[in-house]
């Protein structure tokens, strides 16, 4: 995500997760977002992470990447967020 974006962002519903492989729950996830975004007039922002937190976590159990980040965004724009934050896994974010 563009920097300069983040203060549209500011104030937005938010849906945090790793949402790889953008499925139908994941859509049904996204409507919802939007639903209480919109009441509120508002944005409807999805934060997830990259690298999957299981690569610091459990590496040796990391799953498969069904997407690239890239793609993940695209498909959760088209299902309908706002924006999409992907915040830089590391171990001082996983020790919050």
């Amino acid at each position: 995500m563009d920097d300069a974006l983040l203060p549209q962002a500011r104030g937005g519903v938010v849906s945090i997760g790793n949402f790889d492989g953008v499925h139908v729950g994941h859509a049904r996830l996204v409507e919802r977002l939007q639903q209480l975004a919109r009441r509120r007039g508002t944005a409807g922002v999805i934060f997830t992470f990259d690298p999957h937190p299981a690569a610091l976590l459990r590496p040796e159990r990391v799953p498969v990447p069904l997407t690239t980040l890239e793609e993940r965004a695209e498909l959760l724009c088209q299902a309908g967020a706002d924006f999409v934050i992907a915040y830089p896994t590391d171990r001082a974010l996983l020790s919050l």
